[in-house]
């Protein structure tokens, strides 16, 4: 059956503007550097064809930032970088959007023809389903391992990675007709007998190779020999609480509690800090950014 695309539907709430240049984007600047960019490639791609993946802020040049904590030039005006890809023609761009009461196009850069954006979430989960819906994976899990297909939504987990290097026993990136690069992931296969049994203690000696942009699987490879390896599907090596008492030949329950170990200092610290010390922080978070130190003497 055809794969519908992925759609994400988000929820806009109005935000304050930001106070600070390096400021993440927020929701209202993200859609509105999504929606120029769809502006400017309304002619060549329809909208269902383009596959965003990131938009983030472009930030401003080191020069500008410094004259403007410095107070002696304008704050830097904000800007958002979008890497988006147009399925239907195998092509990816970076855009520097203007953002603010005139947005804008600021540059268009092509993505080299030998190179790929980054996998997004809604990539590994296309190459999840591609691969568990492909006829020739179905068959051949049934065939060596009796695996029941109609279980696959639990039973069978993908696993997927990006393809760096062709492997030697198959051609360079070239298996579409047209001659252009695929788009491809790699899914490593794993069993599982129910959503809290471990996976990764049974994996599965098939590895195919999806191509995003075809959707389809293009290669599948597995061990040579023709009898499959042993994968104990019955034996459970598991780690969640809720599945101790299924292991084989791990513990079946969890260890006794640890005593209580206190590490302290009755007296105080061994050190002493004199003069004065401070920190400042423009942007505290996961990302800190204009990070001042400003010292007298520490001994």
């Amino acid at each position: 059956r055809p794969l519908a695309p992925t759609r994400v539907t988000l929820k806009i709430v109005a935000m304050p503007a930001p106070a600070h240049p390096l400021d993440d984007l927020d929701a209202a600047e993200i859609t509105q550097a999504a929606s120029v960019v769809k502006a400017a490639l309304a002619e060549d791609a329809l909208e269902s064809e383009l596959r965003f993946i990131c938009v983030t802020l472009a930030e401003p040049k080191k020069v500008a930032m410094a004259a403007w904590v410095k107070n002696d030039g304008p704050k830097p005006a904000r800007q958002a970088e979008v890497l988006v890809t147009v399925v239907a023609k195998v092509e990816s761009f970076t855009f520097i959007v203007n953002l603010g009461d005139d947005p804008s196009v600021n540059s268009k850069t092509a993505v080299p023809k030998d190179c790929q954006p980054l996998f997004t979430p809604d990539d590994c989960f296309l190459a999840e389903e591609i691969c568990k819906n492909d006829p020739g994976v179905r068959a051949e899990l049934q065939e060596r391992y009796g695996m029941d297909p109609s279980s696959f939504g639990t039973t069978l987990i993908c696993d997927p990675w990006s393809v760096h290097v062709p492997y030697p026993d198959l051609p360079e990136l070239g298996w579409r007709e047209d001659g252009k690069s695929a788009r491809l992931i790699q899914c490593f296969l794993y069993f599982r007998n129910d959503e809290t049994d471990n996976q990764y203690a049974k994996p599965i000696d098939l590895l195919p190779v999806v191509d995003l942009n075809a959707r389809k699987v293009v290669s599948c490879s597995r061990q040579p020999g023709a009898t499959p390896p042993k994968v104990g599907f019955k034996t459970n090596v598991n780690y969640h609480r809720a599945s101790l008492e299924t292991n084989s030949y791990m513990p079946t329950k969890h260890r006794a509690p640890m005593k209580p170990y206190n590490v302290t200092q009755p007296d105080g610290p061994s050190f002493a800090v004199t003069g004065t010390a401070s920190w400042a922080f423009s942007n505290p978070g996961t990302t800190c950014t204009d990070v001042f130190f400003v010292f007298e003497c520490i001994t």
